[in-house]
């Protein structure tokens, strides 16, 4: 059966439905081409998360319809688009790419971009401060909840290797609107997760005695001021917290842009 749709993406204008193969059509080969170079050291993930492996979830989550083949490629179309959307956002390397994936009001609260709320401004300095921190997510048991796409997160940073900090997991859900962008984001931090405070703790006397005016700009009341310069600071600072206090050196990256530096 030969399916033509009127979508101006070229990867999705013809297609065979295959009632023999479970997930029926499948995106050209075209599209696999255009996805793949996306698996790269990105914002906010390194690995883990193969587009193909994602799609295929995505699609075979969805129910098989029974008669109307247009729905059913319409339907398998939709979930494509905002599957390789959230791809985009999590493969972008700087806070541009990322913001394109967003809709004008995205409404964040999840510790993958570090803000909460509307406010954009905050949103592209924590998406910065990510960066800087060379951040690496790997996202686990993909699923689909109506026009949600859920997953569970694991989430790495240099800011985490240098406290010898285990990684942090949480679930996170992405909403969408009509244009398939992403258009809220909410996070389940599972209970007994390690809390960031108990694992700076150690550093905190030492950066107090030695360098105590960073740390009235370093936190906003007892949360982390996220932004680029910050973000580089703690790098700065936690490198020099191991060296004094003899802990094995841990190789760092530079930022991947220039940041004006704090001091």
């Amino acid at each position: 059966l030969e399916v033509h749709t009127r979508s101006p993406h070229s990867h999705f204008r013809s297609s065979t439905l295959d009632r023999r193969k479970p997930f029926g059509a499948l995106p050209s080969p075209a599209f696999w081409k255009r996805i793949e170079p996306m698996r790269r050291p990105s914002l906010l993930r390194r690995s883990g998360f193969a587009p193909r492996a994602l799609l295929l979830c995505a699609i075979g989550i969805l129910p098989t319809p029974v008669g109307c083949a247009s729905h059913e490629f319409r339907e398998r179309e939709r979930v494509a688009l905002r599957v390789t959307e959230l791809e985009r956002f999590l493969s972008a390397r700087t806070a541009p790419e990322a913001i394109a994936s967003l809709s004008s009001d995205f409404d964040s609260d999840d510790p993958l971009t570090g803000a909460v709320g509307r406010d954009r401004a905050a949103l592209i300095d924590a998406i910065e401060f990510g960066l800087v921190l060379h951040r690496a997510v790997e996202v686990r048991n993909l699923r689909l909840d109506g026009d949600a796409i859920t997953g569970s997160c694991v989430i790495e940073d240099d800011l985490l290797r240098l406290l010898d900090h285990p990684g942090s997991s949480v679930r996170i859900t992405w909403t969408f609107d009509r244009r398939h962008r992403i258009a809220a984001s909410r996070a389940e931090v599972p209970r007994g997760a390690p809390d960031l405070r108990n694992w700076l703790a150690p550093a905190i006397p030492w950066i107090r005695t030695h360098h105590p005016a960073d740390l009235t700009w370093l936190f906003d009341g007892e949360e982390l001021r996220r932004n680029a310069r910050t973000a580089l600071r703690w790098v700065e600072l936690l490198t020099a917290w191991r060296s004094a206090t003899g802990r094995p050196e841990i190789s760092i990256e530079p930022p991947p842009f220039a940041v004006e530096p704090a001091s």
